[in-house]
């Protein structure tokens, strides 16, 4: 049986390439997508994030995040995870 040893798994996560930024700022955002999440669904329980797009855009910009398709996609994600539970 082989033992690793820390610096070996420094070595080599060092050697894997960057994540793509797209990625890393997506990862970043999601405590703010789940705040802006947890708002729209006080303002409008299980509500259709679709059908309540004006809601939706300004619970976003509530946690300092631009509104976009992206993200509200994010969001229905978000809601569909988390009924998974």
């Amino acid at each position: 049986m082989t033992t690793k040893h820390r610096g070996d798994i420094d070595d080599l996560l060092g050697a894997l390439p960057s994540a793509p930024a797209d990625w890393t700022r997506r990862a970043k955002e999601l405590p703010l997508l789940q705040r802006a999440l947890e708002l729209f669904d006080e303002r409008c329980p299980r509500a259709d994030l679709a059908e309540h797009r004006q809601e939706v855009d300004a619970a976003l910009r509530e946690v300092g995040l631009e509104p976009d398709d992206q993200r509200v996609r994010m969001l229905g994600r978000l809601r569909e995870v988390w009924d998974g539970r």
